[in-house]
């Protein structure tokens, strides 16, 4: 009996460090995003936003408005954005950590995919030989607008340094929290935890019902519980280490929630219907 409560309580134990390691995974790999959404925010997307449609209503003044709040969307959501961010979010944490001089990351690429799906969408409104006959001098607006993006990116870093040690060390932080190394130790660890938990609880597949369990609990505090607590102090937070008080993004963490919502639920379902299976057999 003393031998049972022993296991039990080492299960128990593994179980909730299972848990743990898991949680913290998930706010890892939700770092970089929401990081790069809140730089976007800040200092990209409505500078990008305002500045492209200067030489598209030069070639095309007859667009709608409709027409034209569908393009300023795409462009606002635009994936390629989140990418120009996390850049240069990583070259000036690379900067900050190294003591080194700030180099502006090669955008280029990602900037050509931008205009490229700017036009795409241009050749719905007005046709595709329009487009292509101002192609020229359309992409040559899209990328002096850009530019003064790029020119705004650059002052970043003496941006954020102006305010202090608070900032500096979040830059720090993010640079561990994003580095491969560390996601992939991250990773291991719980899934170490993981299949310790499995082995551990075999019979009658305790383990995967522990497992299931902390997937749906950390399910639960990625999706809601710390969105929530990040919403009522992250107008204070952006301020300090931006300049500039905005909500933080956390559709990341709601998705990460979600998928182990469901993994959970998942594992349960099957653990029922195998042991409902075995009984039958039984």
């Amino acid at each position: 009996m003393e031998e049972k409560v022993q296991k039990r309580f080492i299960r128990a134990i593994i179980g909730i460090l299972f848990g743990l390691s898991v949680l913290l995974t998930g706010l890892v790999l939700c770092v970089r995003p929401m990081c790069a959404s809140a730089v976007r925010e800040a200092f990209i997307g409505n500078a990008v936003r305002l500045r492209i449609f200067d030489g598209i209503n030069e070639c095309f003044p007859e667009l709608s408005s409709d027409q034209g709040i569908e393009i300023d969307t795409m462009v606002r959501n635009h994936r390629q954005l989140d990418q120009v961010a996390e850049k240069y979010l990583k070259s000036i944490a690379k900067a900050v950590s190294s003591d080194k001089e700030f180099e502006a990351p090669d955008i280029e690429k990602n900037l050509e995919r931008l205009n490229e799906d700017i036009l795409a969408n241009l050749e719905k409104f007005v046709g595709s030989e329009r487009v292509q006959q101002n192609r020229e001098r359309l992409l040559q607006g899209l990328y002096e607008a850009e530019k003064n993006v790029t020119d705004i990116l650059g002052e970043l870093p003496f941006f954020i340094s102006n305010f202090g040690g608070d900032a500096l060390v979040v830059l720090q932080l993010y640079r561990i929290l994003t580095a491969g190394w560390f996601q992939v130790l991250m990773i291991l660890v719980a899934g170490g935890f993981g299949v310790l938990l499995y082995w551990m609880g075999r019979w009658q597949m305790k383990g995967i019902k522990t497992i299931g369990v902390a997937g749906i609990v950390d399910g639960v505090f990625l999706g809601c519980l710390i969105p929530a607590m990040l919403n009522g102090f992250s107008l204070f937070v952006t301020n300090r280490i931006l300049g500039r008080s905005m909500y933080l993004n956390t559709s990341p963490l709601r998705i990460a929630g979600v998928i182990l919502c469901l993994a959970g639920v998942l594992l349960l379902a099957v653990r029922f219907y195998l042991l409902r299976r075995e009984g039958r057999k039984a």
